[in-house]
């Protein structure tokens, strides 16, 4: 009866797990079909990391690349996506072996044991594998990828572009006008004149 306890426990982990990815799961995927009106933070970070490679001048060869690596930081309830993945993997090999344990101890019941355990890790790794992680991160990659490649680079780049710097205004050159050159002796005149008056 012990074991059949622990084994409704693990039981009841690898649900929870499931049940918390199934959600982080599809809450990624629809942020990503719909990044343009996201009021997720991640998804908010992840275009501004992007905007400002492009206003610094800078490109992105290989944006799966990019969107990958920043999936890996991902967190649903502060916890990584892989992280319920393993805590489901876990709980569903603890159901198999508290199963075998109990089959062990209680050699009258073994058939009713094996058959829990066994059930228990099938349901929980059953459920996962329904919920296919890995292919729609495959789909959150290509809609990200999507996004910035065919809607956001154009509107960012238009961003990046500095005005032109207007051409300096060419100073119309005046007309000089004609030196005007005095003789000695209408020189001489000019000074004493000015001496007279000036004193």
């Amino acid at each position: 009866m012990y074991f059949y306890m622990l084994a409704a426990a693990a039981f009841l982990v690898g649900v929870i797990c499931n049940s918390i990815l199934r959600s982080g799961v599809n809450e990624l995927t629809s942020n990503a079909e719909n990044m343009e009106t996201a009021d997720n933070g991640f998804f908010r970070q992840m275009k501004l990391k992007y905007e400002n490679t492009i206003k610094n001048g800078r490109e992105i060869n290989n944006m799966e690349a990019f969107a990958e690596k920043f999936l890996q930081k991902y967190r649903f309830r502060g916890f990584k996506l892989s992280s319920f993945e393993k805590g489901s993997s876990f709980a569903a090999g603890m159901c198999m072996i508290f199963g075998i344990a109990g089959a062990m101890m209680d050699k009258s019941h073994v058939v009713e044991y094996v058959l829990v355990g066994f059930l228990a890790m099938y349901v929980i790794v059953g459920t996962r594998k329904m919920i296919d992680v890995q292919g729609k991160t495959k789909t959150v990659v290509v809609d990200i990828v999507d996004y910035f490649e065919n809607r956001f680079y154009a509107a960012a780049k238009e961003d990046a572009v500095k005005e032109p710097e207007k051409p300096a205004e060419k100073v119309e050159k005046k007309a000089c006008e004609p030196e005007v050159r005095f003789t000695k002796e209408e020189k001489k005149i000019i000074d004493e004149i000015l001496r007279e008056y000036l004193g």
